[in-house]
C-alpha cells in the first residue's frame, strides 16, 4: 500500500517542485532527464570498452551515479552561468560544459567507479577480511 502511495505522488511532487523552479530553464530539465538515462548506457560502454571491468555491473553504475550526479551538478552550474551570465545559446553552453564534465568524470571513474575494490565486493568473494591461518 505505502509502495502503491508513493508511486502515486512521485509523479506529482515532480509537477509541484520540479517543474516550476525549472520552468523557465527548460533546458536544465531537459539536462536532467537525459542524465538519468545516459548513465547506465555511459557505463555498460565504458565497462567494457575502456576500463575492462571485471567488477558487477549494477554496482557499477550504482557507483557511476555517484560520479555523474556531481558532475552533473558542476555541468548544469556551467550551463546556466554560459547562458545566463555570457548569453550564449543552451547548445554553446552545453558545448562548453563537455570538456569540464568529461575529464572529472574520467578520473571518478577509473579510481571510483571501476578502479579500486570496494568493501562489498571483497567481502562477496570471502575471505579477505579473515584471519589468515598460518600454522601452515
Amino acid at each position: 500500500v505505502l509502495l502503491e502511495i508513493a508511486q502515486r505522488i512521485a509523479p506529482l511532487g515532480w509537477h509541484v517542485v520540479v517543474c516550476p523552479l525549472l520552468a523557465h530553464d527548460y533546458y536544465l530539465a531537459i539536462s536532467v532527464v537525459a542524465w538519468v538515462v545516459a548513465v547506465p548506457q555511459s557505463t555498460i560502454a565504458m565497462k567494457y570498452l575502456v576500463f575492462h571491468s571485471r567488477g558487477n555491473l549494477l554496482l557499477e553504475v550504482g557507483r557511476a551515479y555517484l560520479v555523474y550526479l556531481p558532475a552533473q551538478l558542476i555541468g548544469m552550474g556551467l550551463l546556466k552561468l554560459t547562458v545566463d551570465l555570457i548569453g550564449v545559446s543552451p547548445q554553446a553552453g552545453q558545448a562548453a560544459t563537455i570538456l569540464v564534465t568529461t575529464i572529472f568524470s574520467y578520473f571518478g571513474h577509473k579510481y571510483f567507479t571501476f578502479g579500486a575494490k570496494h568493501v562489498i565486493e571483497v567481502e562477496a568473494v570471502g575471505g579477505v577480511f579473515e584471519e589468515e591461518d598460518t600454522d601452515a
